[in-house]
């Protein structure tokens, strides 16, 4: 998708309605449903805050952004996602946490109007985390510095292909077993779990304005 192409569904992606559970279940294992549509709110879960990025590159093609973590003690180590993290006490709001771990995980500085649109918040009950997700643009290609410490690897994906029928069934670990989970496969990359959920959410939302 050329740049041109992108800035002119914007208007339509801002106005588009969030597409909540009937897109985001489609990427959730069948054995794991339960957990996922319980409700949430007894369970005091932590925040967090993530960005979906996108951006032209040299050739005007429109991609988006992904994180390889870096393997630590927790959850969600060495596992590929968004760039964001847990909302601080000095974070003035969700978005504010989204755009301030953006620049310390990848090293992109956004403004609050680069965040087109909020998109559904998703629960994650292995880590108890209730994430605020945003959809956000820049018109240009940014200069990526790294945290060494939290992340491993940035991956460019051209947003093409995001719309490409490249959902698979992938065998990920979970905890200390293996399962087989749903999952977008871009080349190498396999993405599943709550990143998986929220590209679906933007899959269908770019699917639905571009038919």
């Amino acid at each position: 998708m050329q740049l041109k192409t992108f800035l002119n569904l914007i208007p339509k992606i801002v106005k588009s309605p969030l597409q909540e559970s009937e897109s985001q279940l489609k990427m959730i294992p069948p054995n794991r449903l339960d957990d996922f549509l319980k409700n949430s709110t007894g369970k005091n879960p932590k925040k967090a805050a993530v960005i979906c990025l996108c951006f032209p590159n040299k050739e005007q093609e429109i991609h988006f952004v992904l994180i390889l973590r870096n393997t630590y003690k927790g959850v969600h180590s060495g596992q590929i996602g968004f760039p964001g993290g847990k909302i601080e006490a000095t974070d003035s709001s969700c978005q504010a946490a989204a755009i301030r771990e953006l620049k310390e995980e990848i090293g992109v500085k956004l403004d609050s109007n680069a965040i087109i649109k909020a998109l559904t918040p998703i629960y994650i009950p292995p880590s108890n985390f209730m994430v605020s997700p945003y959809l956000a643009f820049i018109d240009y290609e940014p200069v990526f510095i790294k945290d060494d410490y939290e992340v491993n690897t940035i991956i460019s994906i051209p947003i093409d292909n995001l719309l490409q029928d490249n959902i698979v069934t992938a065998k990920v670990q979970i905890g200390e077993k293996q399962e087989q989970v749903p999952a977008f496969q871009f080349n190498k990359t396999i993405v599943w779990g709550a990143t998986a959920r929220i590209l679906y959410e933007v899959r269908t939302i770019l699917k639905t304005i571009t038919h």
